[in-house]
C-alpha cells in the first residue's frame, strides 16, 4: 500500500550518504582538537565579550587615514538583544517537526538567491571604484589584459607611485600577482574599463559561500534543524553583502576556501579520493586569490594528518603533501609567468618577520595596524641596496633588522605590562570594526 501524504511528512529526514560518525576519539585527535578550540575560545571569546562595551569605527573625519575610534555600546540594551536571540534558538528547537518538513534544498538556492540579488542592487547602487592596493591591482590586471606591463616597472608613473619610493607595488608585493591573474583573465572576457566585473563576481562568490556553509552545517550536524538555523543566521548577516564593493581577493578567495572546506569534509565523510582532489584544486584558486587563505592549507594539513592517525588512510599523507607542493607551487609559477611576460625579474616581497615587526609597533590607525615601519626596512636594507647594485643585497638584512626591532618591543612589553595588554587589546578589537562608505564612492 502507498503512503500518505500524511506519513511522508512524518518520515525522520534522510541523512546525507556519508560514513557512521565515529564517536571515540583517539588520544592524538582529543589534544589538537581542544587546543584549537581553546585557542579559538580565546580569540574569538575576547572578541565577543568586548562586543558588548564598544564598536570600532572609522573616524567620519580620516577616512583616508582609516584612523580608528572606539566607541562606548549601551550594554543593557546589547545583553537584552542576546537573551532574546538566544532564547529564539531554543524556541526553535522545539519545531524540529516543521523543520523536518522544510524543503532544505530549496531554502539553501532561495538564500543564495536573495543574497545575490541583495549584493547585485548593493554594488550597482554605489558604483564604488578602487583605491590603495585595490587600484594598484587594477591597473595591472587591466594593463596585462592589453599587453602593458608599464606599472609592473620601477620608476614608471603608476598609482601611488611616490608611497613606494619609485619601486614597483609588486617588488614588494608579489604574491598579489595571483589576483591580477585572475583579475586579468575576467577583464579580458568583460573589458578592462571597469572593475564592476569583479564587483558582481563578488556578489556571486558571497552566494555561492552561503549555500557551501550551509551544506557544511547539514554535513557536520546531519540534522536539518541545524542548516535551517543555520540558513536564517546567514540571511542576517550583511557583512559580506557590503564588502563586495571592494575589489580585492578576500570575498572571491574565500569562497573558493569555503568550498574546498566542503569537499574535505565530504572526503572525511566519504573516503572517496575525489573530493580530495577538488579541495585540493579550490584551495589552490582561494590562494592565488587571496595569499592569507594559506591559513586553510595550515587547517587542512592537520586536519588530514588527524585523519592519518585516527583512521589509519595514508592517502590521506599523499593528499597533504600535494596540498602543500600545489599551494606554494602555484604562487611561485603564477609570479614566474608574470616575469617571463613583463621582462621584471620580481623582488621576494615583504616578509613575515617584517609583517610580525609592523603588527607589534604603534600605528596613525590602530594599535598594530598598518603602517611604514615594514615598507621603510624593506626598502633601505633590501631594495635600494639590491638595485644600487649592492653584491651583498639580501633580504635577510632587512629580516635582521626587523628582528632587532621586535625584540625591542617585546622588551616594552614585559616592562610596562599595562601598556602591553591595553595594545593588544585595543589591536584585537580593531580588527572586528565597523566599515564605513566614502562619499565619493571608495570603500574605505
Amino acid at each position: 500500500m502507498m503512503k500518505t501524504r500524511t506519513q511522508k511528512l512524518d518520515q525522520k529526514p534522510t541523512e546525507p550518504k556519508t560514513v557512521k560518525t565515529v564517536e571515540k576519539r583517539n588520544r592524538f585527535e582529543m589534544v589538537v582538537v581542544n587546543v584549537l578550540c581553546l585557542f579559538v575560545f580565546l580569540a574569538f571569546g575576547y572578541i565577543a565579550l568586548m562586543a558588548f562595551f564598544q564598536t570600532s569605527v572609522i573616524d567620519s573625519t580620516k577616512y583616508a587615514s582609516e584612523v580608528i575610534l572606539y566607541t562606548a555600546d549601551i550594554v543593557p540594551l546589547n545583553l537584552l538583544l542576546t537573551v532574546l536571540f538566544v532564547v529564539f534558538l531554543f524556541a526553535m528547537r522545539r519545531f524540529y517537526d516543521f523543520f523536518a518538513r522544510v524543503n532544505l534544498r530549496a531554502m539553501e538556492v532561495g538564500m543564495s538567491l536573495l543574497v545575490v540579488f541583495a549584493g547585485l542592487l548593493w554594488v550597482l547602487t554605489v558604483r564604488s571604484v578602487p583605491a590603495a592596493d585595490s587600484y594598484n591591482l587594477y591597473e595591472a590586471a587591466s594593463g596585462a589584459a592589453k599587453g602593458d606591463y608599464t606599472s609592473m616597472q620601477n620608476g614608471a608613473n603608476f598609482y601611488n607611485n611616490a608611497f613606494y619610493n619609485g619601486y614597483s607595488y609588486f617588488h614588494f608585493y608579489p604574491f598579489q600577482l595571483g589576483f591580477v591573474a585572475f583579475c586579468e583573465l575576467i577583464y579580458r572576457i568583460f573589458g578592462t574599463e571597469s572593475s564592476m566585473s569583479i564587483q558582481i563576481l563578488n556578489v556571486l562568490a558571497v552566494g555561492a559561500a552561503y549555500f557551501a556553509l550551509a551544506r557544511i552545517t547539514r554535513l557536520l550536524f546531519k540534522r536539518k534543524s541545524a542548516e535551517f538555523i543555520a540558513i536564517l543566521l546567514l540571511l542576517g548577516c550583511l557583512q559580506p553583502v557590503l564588502f563586495c564593493t571592494f575589489v580585492y581577493g578576500n570575498i572571491i578567495g574565500m569562497s573558493f576556501a569555503v568550498w574546498a572546506s566542503l569537499l574535505l569534509i565530504k572526503y572525511f565523510q566519504t573516503g572517496r579520493y575525489r573530493w580530495a582532489i577538488g579541495s585540493g584544486l579550490l584551495l589552490v584558486m582561494a590562494t592565488l586569490i587571496k595569499y592569507n587563505n594559506l591559513i586553510y592549507l595550515v587547517a587542512f594539513v592537520i586536519m588530514l594528518v588527524i585523519h592519518i592517525v585516527r583512521e589509519k588512510k595514508w592517502q590521506s599523507a599523499v593528499a597533504a603533501v600535494a596540498m602543500i607542493v600545489a599551494v606554494l607551487g602555484s604562487n611561485a609559477l603564477v609570479i614566474m609567468h608574470y616575469e617571463g611576460r613583463s621582462g621584471i625579474q620580481f623582488a621576494e616581497g615583504v616578509s613575515q618577520t617584517l609583517y610580525l615587526d609592523m603588527g607589534l609597533n604603534e600605528s596613525y590607525m590602530a594599535p598594530g595596524w598598518y603602517g611604514v615601519i615594514a615598507k621603510d626596512t624593506y626598502i633601505n636594507y633590501y631594495l635600494t641596496p639590491k638595485f644600487s647594485g649592492n653584491p651583498n643585497a639580501s633580504i635577510d638584512n632587512a629580516n635582521e633588522k626587523a628582528k632587532r626591532d621586535i625584540d625591542k618591543r617585546m622588551n616594552v612589553f614585559y616592562d610596562d605590562f599595562e601598556y602591553g595588554t591595553e595594545f593588544f587589546s585595543k589591536k584585537i578589537q580593531a580588527q572586528d570594526r565597523y566599515p564605513h562608505f566614502r562619499t565619493d564612492g571608495r570603500t574605505a
